[in-house]
């Protein structure tokens, strides 16, 4: 007949078990619904309103993830519009938000079009349409070039410019006491970030200076 500390031990044993039968059905059931989780297709909601008709083929996209929908707008101002008022039009404005959003958008076409041929345009249609290439590149040199401009700009016109709006963002902001705190700070980070000339507010200094610059106080400079 067992003792009482070996039925102890027996029935010990038997709730380990027990627990141990528990903890691995629930890890089972865990990892059985993670991986469900990872394997189930994104679906986003579909757009309530739209603008013009989207093809089936960027609604599919849309709600497989690869492509959104907003409404945006675009808008004349009063100066330049016929009517002399403000005008607006809201169109449905498409975001590629992966590769296969990209190609989608563009009729499955990665690669750029075939440039124009002087005299007739012998192209097919297939090789003149628009690609993924072509409007990642339009973009990417409107990038450039406005960047490239604006420094030219600021070249030309003299440092002083863009100091003086750092200066009164910093002031604005209360970093500074004094203006003439906040104009160093500036100074010396431009500097150190290499985007100012190290002897600038030195004798040494012989770059553009405030009498060159043409624009009046406070005039925009367009990039």
């Amino acid at each position: 007949m067992a003792s009482k500390k070996e039925r102890k031990n027996k029935k010990n044993g038997a709730v380990d078990q027990s627990v141990a039968a528990d903890s691995q059905s629930v890890n089972q059931n865990v990892n059985s619904e993670t991986e469900q989780n990872i394997m189930a297709p994104v679906t986003n909601a579909l757009p309530t309103r739209t603008i013009a008709k989207i093809p089936q083929v960027i609604l599919d996209a849309i709600a497989a993830g690869h492509i959104s929908h907003d409404i945006e707008q675009v808008t004349i101002r009063a100066a330049k519009s016929p009517t002399n008022r403000d005008e607006t039009r809201d169109f449905d404005r498409l975001r590629a938000l992966d590769v296969e959003g990209l190609a989608i958008m563009c009729n499955g076409k990665i690669e750029p079009a075939l440039d124009k041929p002087d005299g007739k345009d012998t192209r097919t249609e297939a090789e003149a349409a628009l690609g993924v290439c072509d409007h990642f590149n339009y973009g990417h040199v409107l990038y450039v070039r406005a960047s490239i401009r604006q420094d030219l700009v600021n070249a030309l016109l003299g440092p002083e410019k863009n100091i003086e709006k750092l200066v009164k963002v910093n002031m604005d902001g209360g970093m500074y006491d004094t203006r003439e705190e906040a104009r160093a700070a500036v100074v010396a980070r431009l500097k150190k970030q290499g985007k100012l000339d190290p002897t600038y507010d030195t004798p040494d200094y012989r770059g553009p200076s405030m009498a060159a610059m043409t624009a009046e106080e406070g005039e925009e400079v367009e990039a």
